[in-house]
């Protein structure tokens, strides 16, 4: 019998010891659970912030593209005329782009 006992303690420790490795096996994945939810909501947050950038440089694009544009016109003989349309190309962008960052 003792040697029956002997097998059984054994044993015993040996599913403690698989218990406690599960355990912390457990609270691991826990804390990476815990660790992706955290980095896909950064990533969302990353995206929503690239994407806003994107349009920003957009924007800037086509201002520059009315510059560039104006620019071509200037050489023209009629300055203050154009000057003035482009000062009212300017503020209509001005207007687009405060509509748009009041959304």
């Amino acid at each position: 019998m003792p040697r029956d006992f002997e097998i059984m303690t054994v044993a015993q420790k040996k599913y403690q010891e698989v218990e406690t490795k599960l355990t912390a096996v457990l609270a691991k994945l826990h804390d990476y659970q815990y660790i992706i939810n955290n980095l896909k909501k950064e990533n969302i947050q990353l995206k929503q912030e690239l994407a806003r950038h994107e349009q920003v440089e957009k924007e800037w694009r086509e201002k520059h593209k009315v510059l560039t544009a104006t620019q071509n016109l200037l050489k023209k003989e009629d300055r203050t005329e154009i000057k003035k349309e482009i000062s009212e190309i300017v503020r209509e962008i001005d207007n687009c782009i405060g509509y748009l960052k009041g959304k």
